[in-house]
């Protein structure tokens, strides 16, 4: 019976441990350059793990699901947008407070326009309020057609929490 004791207890701690590196955020934006013409704001959800590779290095997966809202008020109507991010993610510990971090990797467009996948890539500050609650500044910037130089670019403001 003691060993069995012994089993949860240690379990227990190796599933706080682990959940420690799990975070997820949520965010709004505001559109940028020729994305302001098409859309109003974007809102983005998403989750990453990171695994601690240094003092100061984290890295990791990430997934994320991003909605862009219609700008109604422009000559040609293009419809919301929305896509899936499968991206991985790095995180740089400057002080304990301050992290700066870098998101790269691709899309599965969801709904929209003739948009299909493309490149994600997110570079972004955080400072953490806590020590499980971070303000976010990011720029989205997704590529989806290298050949012609078309993307989706927004200034991203939100909130992170570690679980």
């Amino acid at each position: 019976m003691k060993s069995l004791y012994l089993i949860i207890v240690v379990s227990l701690f190796d599933l706080t441990a682990v959940s420690q590196n799990f975070n997820a955020g949520i965010s709004a934006g505001l559109p940028k350059g020729e994305t302001r013409d098409h859309f109003s704001y974007n809102l983005t959800a998403e989750v990453n793990y990171l695994w601690k590779i240094s003092e100061i290095f984290e890295g990791g997966i990430l997934t994320g699901y991003s909605y862009y809202f219609e700008n109604e008020t422009g000559d040609q109507a293009y419809g919301s947008m929305s896509y899936l991010a499968i991206a991985t993610a790095g995180r740089f510990n400057l002080c304990k407070r301050f992290i700066i971090g870098l998101d790269i990797g691709g899309t599965i467009g969801i709904s929209g326009i003739d948009i299909n996948e493309g490149l994600y890539f997110v570079p972004k500050m955080q400072y953490n309020i806590t020590d499980s609650i971070g303000l976010v500044i990011a720029q989205r910037l997704l590529v989806y057609d290298v050949v012609y130089g078309s993307a989706r670019d927004v200034v991203s403001f939100g909130l992170e929490f570690r679980l």
